[in-house]
């Protein structure tokens, strides 16, 4: 398992974790939604210049 930052040990009060490495799971699991969330968004801001009017049976005009 990678080296915990040490910030990853205190939340912003000042307060420490119980399981750090749980913290460090979550904070990666987190990311990869926003991930998946901007590819999505960008993949809908891209439809009409791919040349696509049509998503699951709704036009776009």
């Amino acid at each position: 398992m990678p080296e915990i930052p040490e910030s990853f040990h205190a939340d912003v009060h000042g307060d420490t974790v119980i399981d750090a490495d749980q913290l460090v799971r979550i904070t990666s699991l987190h990311r990869g939604f926003l991930y998946q969330h901007l590819y999505a968004a960008a993949c809908l801001l891209r439809f009409k210049t791919a040349g696509m009017h049509r998503l699951l049976g709704r036009v776009f005009k």
